[in-house]
């Protein structure tokens, strides 16, 4: 099981942190995520959803 490179990581977190309060990005921003990432849709959902698992008190 391998880890997100860091810089993927990091822009991942800082999403995530400007969007705390509702940590959904939308199909586009997925896309924009995934290209800006180099990773792919599966792995940007797969972050989000451990993510808000993990990390989320709504």
């Amino acid at each position: 099981k391998g880890k997100l490179p860091k810089d993927a990581r990091q822009q991942l977190l800082n999403w995530w942190e400007l969007h705390y309060k509702w940590p959904y990005p939308s199909e586009s921003q997925k896309v924009a995520l995934a290209e800006s990432t180099g990773l792919d849709l599966k792995q940007i959902n797969n972050w989000f959803i451990n993510q808000r698992k993990r990390h989320w008190k709504p």
